[in-house]
């Protein structure tokens, strides 16, 4: 209720009637933290299996820039955009959920964009070049990490900000897998690359969670 007195972009079909949506989903796990960025932080580490982030800073669910010409001059939307400060410096770490739904079939070309080119040049994120990635298989991943790393020039331009990109879905989603260990493949850092089940996600929560949480709920209703 409180992202939708924002404005635009919550379906109210999708969210009230229709559980199995990612945009529902979106909100059930990362609602569930209801500010307690310590709860966050726990679970973020677990999620990684890592132990170095130190605070979350902000969620941004959801995330898309407004200024487009500033960014990447397209319409990537990254489901949540976490800002973390791990002991190396701030962290940017962007979430895409996959429930019953496919990726992305939009296909945009972003390999004739300047925007991607210079992203390529300035950051590196890819040891592939940029026509490799626009397949339909890449291209949301693609964007949705390029719209990460250019985030992390535009918020903190004086700092090297790593960027991670953290796939969920659900267990039983084997394209998924396939899809991201695609690209892990075209990048220069394996590791900034994540695939983690909805099982395993929601597990981390509950462990890492006050014993109150409602943790219990997501499990029964995304993983019966």
């Amino acid at each position: 209720m409180e992202r939708k007195t924002l404005g635009w972009g919550v379906d109210p079909t999708r969210i009230t009637t229709n559980m199995t949506s990612s945009q529902a989903l979106l909100f059930n796990l990362f609602g569930e933290f209801g500010g307690d960025m310590e709860w966050a932080v726990r679970a973020t580490n677990l999620w990684l299996g890592r132990t170095d982030a130190q605070s979350v800073k902000a969620i941004h669910l959801e995330y898309a820039p407004r200024r487009l010409s500033t960014y990447l001059n397209d319409h990537t939307i990254v489901d949540a955009l976490v800002e973390v400060e791990s002991e190396a410096g701030p962290e940017l770490i962007a979430f895409e959920l996959k429930f019953a739904d496919r990726f992305s079939s939009r296909r945009v070309p972003f390999d004739r964009n300047p925007r991607y080119q210079e992203l390529a040049r300035t950051r590196a994120p890819w040891r592939a070049p940029l026509n490799r990635l626009v397949t339909p298989q890449l291209n949301q991943l693609t964007r949705v990490h390029a719209l990460t790393e250019r985030s992390a020039e535009v918020l903190h331009p004086d700092k090297d900000v790593r960027c991670t990109l953290l796939v969920a879905c659900h267990p039983d989603d084997v394209s998924a897998g396939s899809h991201v260990e695609s690209y892990r493949g075209t990048l220069s850092r394996s590791d900034s690359v994540h695939l983690v089940t909805l099982d395993a996600l929601i597990n981390a929560m509950e462990s890492s969670g006050p014993s109150s949480s409602s943790v219990q709920q997501l499990r029964a209703r995304y993983l019966p």
